[in-house]
């Protein structure tokens, strides 16, 4: 699933199964085909210009089906170019666009390669995602139970792609006020991610702020700043492009802990100034 934190897992920039092309035409669309995602993909990564990356893969699915007369339902070209658009329709917020793109690419992945390989692991992690964002949690809570037993069965239980599954399940888990199963969650993607990354990487921010949210929820407001200071130290000395982001939520954390104290409003609306400032820098 990569290791970079992004949220949802592209499939590579692969044309995958393409033998015995019969003629220079058929060639000449397959190239088409592998540049507008080749062209997608950058566009939704780099960019994030998400309206443009998802105009070409429509026009790459168009010509699968239509030119290239890919079957739908069978094709791993096809499941990949549209696990991919679900993403970008995911990120756009179109979630139910998105998750008709990811049932059907899950669908195909499950015929083509069995129903515990890792790609398919990967199509089910971005539909928990998706549904999470939907605010269908306990339908996510499923997927992602799914996910992890592919992943875990395969990779082992200390990869760290099995800590970005345990992440966002801790996520879930917390939504659904499940205290106990979110802090196992928390904890051991922590473990598995101190253990490849060291003590200072942005990802062991990102689960230190979910460890002090809970602790908020729990009532345990001690225990919770001390997540939270830890979690903005590290992020501010971290790397990568989501750092102003990940520093940018943990000082909004902060604040919302301060409100919560009558004698410390003066630091809580200095820590959402800072958190404004930084999210207005980004957009």
């Amino acid at each position: 699933m990569g290791h970079s934190g992004s949220i949802l897992v592209s499939d590579p920039v692969i044309y995958e199964a393409v033998q015995d092309m019969e003629d220079a035409e058929t060639q000449k669309y397959h190239k088409k085909v592998k540049d507008l995602i080749s062209h997608a993909f950058h566009y939704s990564q780099g960019n994030q210009q998400y309206a443009k990356s998802l105009e070409l893969y429509n026009e790459a699915l168009e010509i699968q089906l239509n030119l290239l007369k890919l079957d739908a339902g069978t094709n791993i070209n096809v499941a990949s170019t549209r696990n991919d658009m679900g993403i970008v329709q995911c990120k756009m917020g179109n979630y139910e666009e998105s998750i008709m793109c990811l049932w059907d690419a899950l669908a195909t992945k499950k015929t083509y390669y069995g129903d515990d390989h890792l790609k398919v692991a990967a199509t089910l992690y971005n539909l928990a995602v998706c549904h999470a964002c939907r605010r269908e949690y306990e339908m996510a809570r499923e997927i992602f139970d799914e996910a992890l037993l592919i992943t875990t069965k395969k990779l082992g239980n200390f990869h760290l792609d099995v800590s970005s599954i345990l992440q966002q399940k801790g996520m879930v888990h917390f939504k659904l006020r499940e205290e106990i199963l979110a802090g196992a969650c928390f904890r051991q993607a922590l473990r598995i991610r101190k253990r490849h990354l060291g003590n200072m990487h942005l990802l062991i921010a990102e689960t230190m702020r979910w460890l002090g949210n809970l602790e908020m929820l729990k009532g345990k407001k001690t225990e919770a700043i001390k997540y939270y200071k830890n979690a903005l130290r590290i992020s501010k000395q971290s790397e990568g492009l989501r750092k102003r982001a990940e520093v940018a939520m943990v000082l909004s954390c902060i604040c919302q802990f301060y409100f919560s104290y009558e004698d410390r409003r003066d630091d809580a609306e200095q820590a959402g100034r800072d958190a404004l400032y930084i999210f207005g820098t980004m957009t």
